[in-house]
This record gives C-alpha cells, sequence and structure tokens, in this order.
C-alpha cells in the first residue's frame, strides 16, 4: 500500500510539474502575442501617421501650384489682351495709310496725264517759249519720278504693316497649350520679338511709329501739292 501511494505522490507531482510547465509555455506565448500585436499596432499608427503628413505635404504643394498656375494664367491672358490691343491700333493704321496711298496714287496719275495734255499741247512750238516748256516738262517729269520712287516707299511699309497684322492675328489667337512657367516665358518671347520687328521697321516702338508714318505721309503730300503744273 505505501508503495502504491508513493507512486501516486510521484505521478501527481509530475503531473502538477507538467501543468505548471504547459501553464509557464502558455504565459510566453500570450506574452510574445502581445508584444507582436503591439509592435503591428506602432507601425500601424506610424504608417497611418505618415500618411497624414504626406497627404498634407502633397494637399499643400496641390494648392501651391494651383495659384502658381492661376498667377501665370493671369499674366498670359493679360499678355494677349496686350496682343489684341496692338492688333487693333496696327489695323487702323494700316487703314489710314492704305487711304493716303489711295490718294497718292490718284494724285500721281493725275500728274501724269496733266504732263502729257502739256506735252501734245505744245508740240511743235518753236523759239524760247518751247525750250522753256521743254525744262518744265523735264522738271514735272523728274518730280513725277520722285513722287513715284515715295509711293514705293509706302506700298513697303504698308506691307510690312500688314504682314505684322497677321502675325499678331496668330499670337492673339494662339490657346494656351500647357500651363506653368515655361508656357509664361514662351509668350513673352513672342511678344517682344513682334515688337522687336516694329522697331526695325520704323526705328521706334510700334506705339511710337504712328506719328512719325503720318508726319511722313503728311510730308509726302505736302510735295505732290508743290507741284506746279503750267
Amino acid at each position: 500500500m505505501a508503495a502504491d501511494e508513493g507512486s501516486q505522490d510521484t505521478l501527481r507531482l509530475q503531473f502538477k510539474a507538467m501543468q505548471e510547465m504547459q501553464h509557464r509555455r502558455l504565459q510566453k506565448q500570450m506574452e510574445k502575442r502581445k508584444e507582436k500585436e503591439l509592435s503591428l499596432k506602432s507601425k500601424a499608427d506610424d504608417q497611418k501617421e505618415s500618411l497624414e503628413i504626406s497627404d498634407g505635404l502633397s494637399l499643400l504643394q496641390a494648392r501651391e501650384q494651383n495659384s502658381k498656375n492661376s498667377f501665370e494664367l493671369r499674366v498670359l491672358e493679360d499678355e494677349i489682351e496686350q496682343l489684341r490691343e496692338q492688333l487693333r491700333e496696327t489695323v487702323d493704321e494700316n487703314g489710314r495709310l492704305y487711304k493716303l496711298l489711295k490718294e497718292r496714287d490718284f494724285e500721281i496719275q493725275h500728274l501724269k496725264k496733266k504732263i502729257e495734255e502739256d506735252r501734245f499741247a505744245f508740240t511743235g512750238t518753236a523759239g524760247v517759249a518751247g525750250d522753256v516748256i521743254a525744262t518744265r516738262i523735264v522738271e514735272l517729269s523728274k518730280k513725277n519720278r520722285v513722287l513715284m520712287a515715295e509711293s514705293e516707299g509706302a506700298k513697303t511699309r504698308v506691307k510690312q504693316l500688314s504682314n505684322r497684322i497677321q502675325e499678331l492675328e496668330r499670337e492673339s489667337q494662339t490657346p494656351p497649350v500647357e500651363q506653368g512657367h515655361s508656357l509664361s516665358s514662351s509668350w513673352s518671347l513672342r511678344s517682344w520679338n513682334g515688337l522687336h520687328v516694329l522697331e526695325k521697321t520704323y526705328g521706334a516702338s510700334p506705339y511710337m511709329a504712328k506719328e512719325p508714318m503720318l508726319e511722313e505721309v503728311k510730308r509726302l503730300s505736302q510735295v505732290t501739292q508743290c507741284v506746279v503744273v503750267p
């Protein structure tokens, strides 16, 4: 009996020791699981915070980019409006110059006709009077050639103005292809090149070229009016 009781006590002790070992093993597993869960939660929080910061930065950058694009678009619209205003002024100026040119052509044709009439009227005249008339006809012919040369110069200026009008129409009708600094710079460069063409043509800016051209046309008209036909 004593041997059986000793054997049972030994078994109970072994069973109790096994239970304790299993309990400690379960505790360790639970502790590891908690540590793993805490680690995963910490990583998730870090990722969430990082995403929130990234989203905030992206939103801020997007707002700054939109503000920049809006400013550049306004600058571009201002340049287009300036080109259109310059186009209207150039069209008006070209119309006035073309009208004056037509009047000059009419005066030249009238002068040619008058020279021919004088030539036929005094054909066969002898003596001093005939020499005076011939000299007068030569002078009128020279003046006529000068007027024709000046008229050709005016035609050339009209052609240059017409080309400039076409150029301004193309520039003012070109829509914005892209927004950004490069687009604004591109339109600024085209505007500067157009102004430089008019500066080379008239020796001044396009806004200062109107009065010199009108003065030139007025001077040409005065030259024509000064011609005295006998």
